[in-house]
């Protein structure tokens, strides 16, 4: 790029209209003009324009007058500030809130680890491709977070009457902060033990936290050492990876439990480490390493049949095993030497939550806006893959699966959500076991997870069909079969270019969580009816917590909005 100009093909009258409309379409977003000037250009230029700019600025002026006094003079926070676990956590068991301050911390490093992540992952894919790495100015980061940030530092200046909470906000900062500065490569290696020095000190916050053990809380702080060391001193994204994965699943089975499905998130946290090592081991094992795979298999495959014959788990390893066995009379023993491995890793993912031994709190007693969070969260993980499948089955050449889909997107996007929660509150059960019912959240997160797949599902369908034909016709002429077509040709392009709809689905989907208070569910707007049927503020303070609510709803979502403008900026999203 030109340092004279700014611009990578410099405006010049040689060159005929072609360079000048090249030069005009490649010029620089920055603007040298000062703030009077950019004030006269866009705000004064004309005499509309100046009485527009002067009638909207002076209501804006107004509504801002009167906002601030509202806020800073005529409001009475008393019931938001005496209630502010009862908006954050419900109806939350407070003996066990320790349990959530480390749930936070963990997935506070958890962010911090996947973020440092993808930063690496898009450093070595540019190294690889020869092109220079573009740097993400700060304040643009901190233009996407600074409504979330501002509303976590109302709600602790409003309801924290003890430094506990601050240490705990410091606290997640730091444990991001040092998730993301352990996956970056350092020259020299002793700042590394600097950077992560600061784990200790949380351990040692950890271990004044009321009502929790300093004995795990210096474990949790001493294996998190560890294994950030393990990601600094590696540099391997898919040690980075595996690590952030883990300590998300940790910090969510940490009220979840270690019974049930935790073995199961546990081996997906693990999958990138084994698929990394695993892709090692096929190309440089013999063929008679695929046996002892396949036997793996087997013997795994017998001890699940004793302890529940007809169980997926049990069907499934059948299958592996029968097309493990296939490979290998092939000659092929990458297949039988992988699913070995994973085998090994869900044998060990098993292990390990029985060893724990965690029990888990009801999902039941959980509320407030962090309901609202996982129950959006959940949906939105499970939502995204049902919705792809569903447009790609909706686009299939084979008449049963597209008539399936089709009915599934029609009837789901004809229904209204409030009519799918109470189906999903009352009906759900009908079709399950009654010995083991789910509880309220699992089924009203079922229920918004059909809403939102449908949806998703016709998002994805529109950005299938904006990529061109030729796409699809150039890797038929490279000899790609149809899966990889559109794997690594269609989906890429067409997820790229339903960015801005997506995660504005996303944002409705949190946003509809506030319906959950209709079937009994206490998420955050639901919250208010019991602390205004509390004698204190009976009738007091309503417009207050409405207020306090709607900003948390605004302050996430607009967060989310920021950051799909940020990566559409990122990926050119809209440009040809």
């Amino acid at each position: 790029m030109s340092d004279d100009w700014g611009y990578t093909v410099p405006p010049s009258e040689a060159g005929g209209p072609i360079m000048q409309a090249l030069a005009e379409a490649d010029r620089p977003r920055h603007s040298d003009k000062t703030a009077a000037q950019w004030l006269k250009t866009n705000l004064f230029n004309n005499w509309y324009n100046s009485v527009i700019t002067a009638v909207f600025g002076l209501i804006a002026l107004i509504g801002g007058y009167f906002a601030l006094r509202f806020v800073f003079v005529t409001a009475r926070w008393d019931p938001v500030a005496d209630n502010i676990e009862l908006f954050m956590l419900g109806l939350f068991p407070r003996e066990e809130v320790p349990r959530v301050i480390v749930q936070v911390l963990l997935l506070s490093g958890s962010v911090g680890l996947i973020v440092g992540w993808l930063k690496a992952r898009s450093r070595a894919t540019a190294d690889e491709a020869g092109i220079e790495v573009t740097n993400t100015p700060i304040r643009q980061y901190v233009s996407s977070y600074s409504a979330l940030g501002l509303f976590l530092l109302a709600t602790l200046v409003v309801g924290a009457d003890t430094i506990g909470p601050w240490l705990l906000m410091l606290g997640c900062l730091v444990a991001a902060a040092t998730g993301f500065l352990a996956t970056q490569p350092l020259s020299n290696p002793a700042m590394k033990v600097v950077l992560l020095s600061p784990l200790l000190l949380a351990a040692g916050v950890l271990g004044f936290v009321d009502g929790l053990d300093a004995g795990p809380a210096y474990l949790i702080a001493g294996i998190a050492v560890l294994l950030l060391f393990a990601v600094s001193f590696a540099q391997s994204l898919p040690v980075a990876l595996t690590v952030g994965l883990l300590a998300g699943v940790v910090g969510f089975q940490t009220l979840s439990g270690s019974s049930g499905l935790a073995w199961l998130f546990v081996l997906l946290a693990l999958l990138p480490l084994g698929m990394h090592i695993t892709g090692l081991a096929t190309e440089r094992l013999p063929l008679k390493f695929g046996w002892g795979g396949a036997a793996v298999i087997a013997a795994a495959l017998i001890w699940r049949a004793t302890i529940e014959p007809l169980g997926i788990v049990t069907l499934v390893l059948a299958i592996i095993l029968i097309a493990a066995v296939v490979s290998l009379l092939r000659k092929d023993a990458s297949l039988a030497i992988q699913a070995g491995g994973f085998t090994i890793l869900g044998v060990f993912a098993w292990a390990a939550c029985k060893a724990a031994d965690v029990s888990g709190i009801d999902w039941s007693d959980w509320g407030g806006l962090q309901l609202n969070i996982v129950v959006a969260g959940s949906a939105t993980v499970l939502a995204f893959p049902i919705g792809l499948l569903l447009a790609l089955g909706r686009r299939s050449s084979l008449p049963v699966v597209r008539y399936m889909c089709t009915a599934y997107i029609e009837i789901i996007r004809g229904v209204p959500l409030i009519s799918l929660l109470l189906m999903g509150a009352f009906f759900i059960g009908f079709f399950l076991n009654s010995d083991t019912p789910l509880s309220e959240v699992t089924r009203a997160t079922v229920a918004v997870t059909m809403f939102s797949a449908a949806y998703i599902a016709e998002i994805v369908r529109g950005g299938l069909q904006a990529v061109a034909k030729g796409q699809t016709e150039a890797g038929q002429a490279l000899g790609l079969p149809a899966s990889k077509i559109t794997r690594l040709l269609i989906l890429p392009q067409a997820l790229r270019a339903v960015i801005p709809s997506m995660v504005g689905q996303f944002i409705s989907l949190f946003k509809d969580t506030s319906l959950l208070s209709i079937i009994g569910i206490l998420e955050f707007l639901g919250v208010r009816e019991i602390v205004h049927a509390q004698p204190d503020f009976r009738g007091f303070g309503i417009a207050e917590t409405l207020v306090f609510v709607a900003f948390g709803f605004w302050a996430i979502s607009f967060t989310m909005s920021r950051e799909s403008q940020r990566l559409e900026r990122n990926l050119d999203v809209g440009d040809r």
